[in-house]
């Protein structure tokens, strides 16, 4: 588990919630395992009182359970909210192409490249933050053209229990390759000045998590027991 130093204008409770969270999403804790207040406690350096805030936090973003007389665990993942996430990104992301696709010029252009770029070089180094970061600074560019924060915001908070599949999924090689391949298939439309061409790349891109899905749901320690009825119901 990351622990990075804490700002002096951030409290215990928001640096133990950006740490737990990162945790959960990064998978340094597995679903369902058991969250010990005592021990984060003593590792942090903290009181009881913020990690207590931070689960409960957590546990209203469905990234903890917390059960009475027994403690709290991991979440595990939801299918249906993620799928629910997907679809509400897509949605989004889809507008910010539409929206702001005018905007895109030869700095906007350069940005997508240099992403790419960077994806490359984590991919090669099978760095996965590093890979995210570059994945997160390609849909940047296309999300800030649109010139929407209300667009931005809900994206951001769709990313929570999206990014957490996306994680799981990065360990196979053909994943980097196939994400790669999409972001230089989205660039070449923009570059091409080509609207539609862009909206169906979007499009396509981003209902990958639908894939990732049919894979977490033949583990049934990763998802919840509903999450097979759900992916057939999202089908």
């Amino acid at each position: 588990m990351r622990k990075p130093a804490r700002e002096a204008r951030t409290s215990y409770a928001e640096w133990a919630y950006r740490i737990i969270r990162d945790a959960i999403i990064w998978w340094d804790l597995q679903p369902r395992e058991l969250i010990s207040e005592n021990q984060l406690a003593e590792k942090l350096q903290i009181s009881r009182t913020p990690v207590r805030e931070a689960l409960l936090r957590l546990a209203r973003e469905d990234l903890v359970e917390i059960m009475p007389q027994r403690g709290a665990f991991v979440a595990p993942i939801r299918v249906d909210e993620v799928l629910q996430a997907r679809l509400v990104r897509e949605v989004l992301e889809v507008t910010a192409v539409k929206e702001g696709f005018g905007r895109i010029g030869a700095d906007e252009l350069r940005a997508m490249e240099a992403a790419i770029d960077d994806q490359e070089k984590a991919a090669s180094a099978r760095d996965f933050r590093a890979f995210i970061d570059g994945d997160e600074a390609f849909h940047q560019v296309i999300l800030d053209s649109a010139q929407n924060e209300k667009i931005k915001t809900v994206v951001a908070q769709m990313q929570l229990h999206l990014l957490r599949v996306r994680v799981w999924a990065l360990p196979v090689a053909e994943r980097f390759r196939l994400i790669i391949e999409d972001h230089k298939s989205i660039y070449e439309a923009y570059r091409q000045r080509d609207l539609e061409l862009a909206v169906v790349r979007m499009e396509s891109h981003l209902r990958r998590t639908k894939e990732t899905c049919a894979a977490i749901v033949k583990n049934p320690f990763l998802c919840t027991e509903d999450g097979q009825s759900q992916l057939r119901k999202e089908v």
